[in-house]
């Protein structure tokens, strides 16, 4: 076990500096009201990865600081932080968390910087810290699993049943995903057809569009563009056209071409020139003769701009975006038959995970109902023990009020996030009557009492070193505050325990008494936590016992209860 051996504050609310020691045994804190008792269990939840908050700081200071130390069996905390990189050494380590003016915290461990999640786990191996507000989770039957889980140690198969149902929820939402998908195409299944075959129909060739534009202006403009034809090659090929003056100009330089020699440079390229217009009235003459009226090519391309048109017009504006779109709905009728494919291959990996999930919440039931047994009968002699000899504890289970149903197999269990069933305690203070829900039937000091028979219990499978409790005596006094005396006894044999308590009976059972004081320094109030003597004691109990004064009757009955308790 794990226990805690220091405790120090600095700047931590209204503590500007604390050192404190704390030993084996039963530890009870005393004070005023407002002196600062329950400030020890904030900060030992602090260091334990509570979350941490600004308004811890001192007025005027910057940051908070809290550091503990504690002893035991680190061997097996190191097996639990294997994963986090942390090796402990020795008998000893310290935790420090410190907190900054802005909310944000550092935390180390043996000076190593550690997360707060390491913290928790540290927290949920070596101590079981009972606040002040936990007397509620008795009120909120929700909890009441969490319990039974501590006591019966079914963590495991707890965690086994909600990584299986974690696993189930995905595939089957995955499932659900692609059958809306599968679903939505089929809608879109035959206007997918119907376009495609349109697009498929019309069959628009690569740069068609522009070669069709072409062809129709051309036959658009036949009789121009015979005219402009036959008029050239009338120009080069008439008595006076181009071709009869250049083969004129030809002849007149050759005959000078002896006497005047210089002009054998413009011979060459008035015959070149020739040449040209002979050739460009031959390729004139060709067109031409491909070059006629046809009206029924002048509509067959009308008609097919027309569809190529229509095509843009739905599809996108241009022919690369028809035939962008085209591709598109192709993917997505292919897509169809592989979402089915893939479909009924989730469906058949379906049926190993649901058969897992039933299994894990079997095995989660059965461990939960042997344990209730169990709990039923220890919590029958912890409540004797505690002044309540007739009382009746039972945990009753009950199918989910909602919540989603699993059929598999010829078994339906309910998916609830808990497990296949709630859990809820009931209880029954008197002899003769039926057991009722707890939340509904227990008065405050018997939840007291019920909540201490449950840490008992569980402290003692947990085998957590450290227990502290702040007001587990609430709404007690008398003679029941005396068993809950010894009964925090009896829990000190076997873990260390740290009490806040009010009631002077379970302050004189205590092995250690600290007592918290609130004192004026530079006009400043300061909480400061001191260890007491034994006639310290006797005057805090006696305090106690009257609600302030103390006189022989007070230290009497002081010293009774000291008595009383060192006799036990």
């Amino acid at each position: 076990m794990i226990k805690l051996s220091r405790l120090a504050l600095k700047n931590f609310a209204v503590v500007s500096s604390a050192d404190i020691n704390f030993a084996d045994g039963f530890t009870a804190i005393t004070g005023e009201t407002g002196a600062g008792k329950s400030l020890i269990v904030g900060a030992i939840s602090l260091l334990l990865g509570e979350r941490s908050s600004s308004d811890f700081i001192r007025a005027g200071a910057t940051i908070a600081t809290i550091e503990g130390e504690f002893t035991g069996d680190i061997a097996s905390l190191n097996r639990d932080l294997a994963d986090d990189d942390i090796a402990l050494t020795g008998s000893s380590f310290t935790i420090t968390r410190e907190i900054q003016s802005d909310g944000k915290s550092r935390a180390l461990i043996n000076d190593q910087r550690v997360n707060v999640a390491t913290l928790k786990k540290i927290g949920d191996r070596i101590c079981d810290l009972h606040g002040q507000h936990q007397h509620q989770w008795l009120l909120d039957s929700d909890r009441h699993l969490w319990f039974l889980d501590r006591y019966g140690q079914c963590a495991d198969a707890f965690s086994a049943y909600t990584a299986a149902l974690s696993e189930y929820r995905t595939a089957q939402s995955r499932i659900l995903s692609l059958a809306r998908r599968i679903a939505e195409n089929n809608e879109k299944q035959e206007l997918y057809r119907f376009q495609l075959q349109e697009i498929d129909t019309v069959a628009i060739l690569p740069n068609e569009e522009d070669s069709l534009e072409s062809e129709r202006k051309q036959l658009e403009n036949v009789l121009k563009i015979r005219t402009a034809l036959e008029s050239s090659v009338a120009l080069i090929e008439s008595d006076n056209g181009a071709a009869h003056i250049s083969g004129e100009i030809l002849k007149n330089l050759r005959s000078i071409a002896e006497s005047y020699p210089a002009v054998a440079e413009y011979e060459k390229e008035i015959e070149s020139v020739k040449i040209s217009f002979t050739e460009i009235a031959r390729s004139l003459n060709q067109s031409l003769a491909g070059i006629a009226e046809d009206p029924a090519r002048l509509e067959q391309i009308g008609e097919r701009l027309s569809d190529i048109y229509n095509l843009k017009r739905k599809y996108g504006g241009t022919v690369t975006a028809v035939l962008d779109y085209a591709g598109k709905i192709r993917s997505a009728l292919d897509s169809n038959d592989s979402m089915e494919l893939e479909l009924a291959a989730l469906k058949r990996n379906l049926e190993p995970l649901q058969t897992f999930l039933l299994t894990t919440a079997d095995k989660l039931q059965h461990e939960r109902e042997t344990a209730a047994k169990k709990l039923s009968k220890s919590m029958k002699k912890e409540l004797s023990e505690l002044g309540l000899p007739k009382a009746e504890f039972v945990v009753k289970f009950s199918a989910h009020a909602s919540g989603e149903l699993l059929n598999h197999q010829d078994k339906s269990i309910n998916l609830g996030e808990q497990g296949p069933m709630a859990g809820e305690f009931f209880f029954n203070a008197n002899a003769g009557e039926e057991a009722k829900p707890l939340v509904q039937v227990a008065s405050g000091g018997e939840v007291s009492r019920v909540m201490l028979a449950l840490k008992s219990l569980i402290a003692g499978n947990d085998r957590v070193g450290l227990l502290v409790f702040d007001e587990i005596d609430a709404g007690i006094g008398g003679e029941t505050a005396l068993l809950v005396a010894r009964k925090l006894k009896q829990l000190a044999a076997r873990q260390q325990l740290i009490v806040i308590t009010h009631l002077q009976q379970i302050a004189s059972f205590a092995d250690h008494h600290l007592k918290a004081i609130k004192r004026e320094v530079a006009k400043r109030t300061e909480s400061e936590l001191i260890p007491l003597t034994r006639e310290e004691r006797v005057v805090e109990l006696g305090r106690m016992i009257s609600g302030g004064d103390f006189g022989d009757i007070e230290r009497k009955q002081a010293e009774k209860l000291l008595k009383m308790a060192r006799e036990e």
